[in-house]
């Protein structure tokens, strides 16, 4: 699964964006304001933390 998303994707941002992206995604998952789709790892990483489309 991770292997897939890092063909296709990038983490964008430092250490600490990406650390408060995840804090973030929490506080909306606690609120029911994110989910998570069991399926698609990517679109879960795409979701919680800053990436770009790797070039191809």
């Amino acid at each position: 699964m991770l292997r897939r998303f890092d063909q296709s994707h990038a983490l964008d941002g430092s250490i600490d964006d990406i650390v408060r992206a995840i804090k973030a995604f929490v506080a909306r998952w606690r609120r029911g304001d994110a989910s998570i789709v069991e399926d698609d790892f990517t679109a879960n990483l795409r979701n919680i933390v800053p990436t770009r489309p790797r070039s191809p």
